[in-house]
């Protein structure tokens, strides 16, 4: 595996550890509020977050914050991928 580390520019290893440390947070922070919104829902008027199939109830900013948070490390995980694609590429 030490040739993947080799191939990675200083950029390269710069973008992995923000999108790490930014799913690290993410992790933590669904730890902390008891769960996510990509695992949650809303219904009758009520924002749940959800954690192994236990629902919490939470402020609409909290629901929202968390969709949103939970998206970014998904996203930029994405992103990443392409990047190293049209860099192998091109």
């Amino acid at each position: 595996m030490e040739w993947a580390h080799q191939s990675m520019t200083d950029l390269d290893k710069k973008l992995l550890w923000i999108f790490a440390g930014n799913f690290i947070a993410f992790w933590i922070i669904a730890v902390l509020l008891g769960g996510d919104a990509l695992n949650g829902r809303i219904k009758d008027g009520q924002y749940l977050l959800q954690n192994h199939g236990v629902d919490r109830a939470v402020h609409p900013i909290v629901w929202y914050y968390s969709a949103i948070h939970a998206s970014i490390p998904l996203g930029s995980f994405v992103v990443f991928l392409i990047y190293k694609v049209i860099r192998r590429w091109f």
